[in-house]
């Protein structure tokens, strides 16, 4: 991840920025650069950020999530996934 961001900090920030910050539910330009580019036609780009301002309403529990995980439930002792 360090090496990414160093490598490409304009793309690693407009990552941030649609995921974390969830400016793909509103900003379309931030949008664009993550996951379409510039060939999706603006009423398909509306209704793609229209679905994910929806998603922006659910939460994710990383505690919960985490304990599902395969790579936590299918370790040996030794911190190896077993397949």
């Amino acid at each position: 991840v360090n090496r990414y961001i160093w490598s490409k900090p304009l793309l690693a920030w407009a990552i941030v920025q649609a995921l974390v910050l969830k400016q793909a539910a509103t900003n379309e330009a931030v949008c664009r650069k993550v996951f379409f580019g510039e060939d999706v036609a603006s009423s398909d780009l509306a209704r793609f950020m229209d679905r994910f301002k929806l998603d922006c309403k659910i939460g994710l529990n990383i505690g919960s999530a985490l304990k599902q995980f395969p790579s936590k439930t299918c370790m040996t002792e030794e911190g190896i996934a077993d397949w």
